[in-house]
């Protein structure tokens, strides 16, 4: 239920780049850094409340995750140009 449409392309994608055994590790890792800020939300979320921090965070978030996507867009353009000069 914690894996959103970036996580399962990740998944589906990263063997063929890095092998199986670095993905498996970075799933587990991943899982693992999700389930401590799952237990210490509350507290994260009052200090960033504090200090007013929110508002940056969802930006920086959001950026995050639009480069990771124009890069898989870019990638995929480029192996498909790559098919077609062969």
């Amino acid at each position: 239920m914690i894996a959103g449409p970036a996580t399962i392309t990740a998944v589906v994608t990263f063997p063929a780049h890095y092998g199986k055994i670095t993905t498996i590790l970075a799933i587990i890792l991943a899982l693992t850094v999700n389930l401590l800020f799952m237990f210490f939300a509350r507290n994260i979320g009052k200090l960033f409340s504090r200090f007013n921090l929110m508002n940056a965070l969802i930006r920086i978030t959001g950026l995050i995750v639009a480069t990771i996507g124009v890069q898989m867009v870019f990638t995929g353009i480029t192996n498909f140009i790559g098919t077609l000069v062969k």
